[in-house]
């Protein structure tokens, strides 16, 4: 029991780690509504897109890791 509880509250601070970082990676203050979310989503992916950095390879590959872990970030948020 007393594992169970102590394993309980791990996942819980990872959790709220975890969505306290997606806020942090998209700008926005925790606590932050679904429009809110949203408009900094797609206003840091419009402006970190992949395709804009077609030219260098080097900078399109780090637009791609950004643009998957904005998504990561936006997909978290929108499930709480």
């Amino acid at each position: 029991d007393e594992l169970d509880a102590m394993s309980s509250a791990r996942r819980s601070r990872s959790r709220a780690q975890q969505v306290s970082r997606a806020y942090a990676h998209l700008e926005l203050a925790p606590g932050a509504s679904r429009s809110q979310i949203e408009r900094a989503f797609r206003g840091q992916l419009r402006q970190y897109h992949p395709d804009r950095h077609m030219s260098d390879g080097e900078s399109h590959q780090s637009a791609v890791a950004l643009a998957v872990s904005l998504t990561d970030a936006y997909l978290l948020l929108l499930q709480r």
